[in-house]
């Protein structure tokens, strides 16, 4: 069996993550200049509601996987797949590791936000 490398997966989560981050505080930035604010404490409070809406979009991921997957449509179209059982199993469990990791990344970015916004008051 060969042996699994752990670097490059958290190198790309990283990449990824820190790639989220700008695109966010860049947006908050955008949307600071564009309505003018002129004290450090608005910019915080925009970082740390971003963080908010971050770690809300990694929860409603959740809440939208598994309402689409304990439908009907889901449930037919999954028994009725040429698939075996264990391949059936095998792709939800890959599925629910997939949604779960995205969870994951948004709680990490939610979190660092809304620490950075909450240490920027201070």
């Amino acid at each position: 069996m060969a042996k699994r490398q752990f670097r490059v997966p958290f190198i790309k989560l990283m990449g990824i993550r820190i790639l989220v981050e700008l695109c966010l505080v860049s947006l908050v930035l955008l949307v600071g200049w564009y309505l003018a604010w002129d004290s450090i404490n608005k910019f915080a409070n925009g970082i740390f509601y971003a963080g908010l809406i971050s770690v809300g979009i990694g929860f409603m991921s959740i809440k939208g996987y598994w309402d689409s997957t304990r439908s009907f449509g889901y449930q037919y179209s999954s028994s009725a797949s040429k698939q075996d059982s264990w391949e059936r199993t095998r792709q939800g469990v890959l599925e629910t590791m997939e949604n779960h990791r995205f969870l994951m990344i948004m709680l990490l970015i939610g979190a660092i936000n809304m620490l950075a916004g909450w240490i920027i008051q201070i």
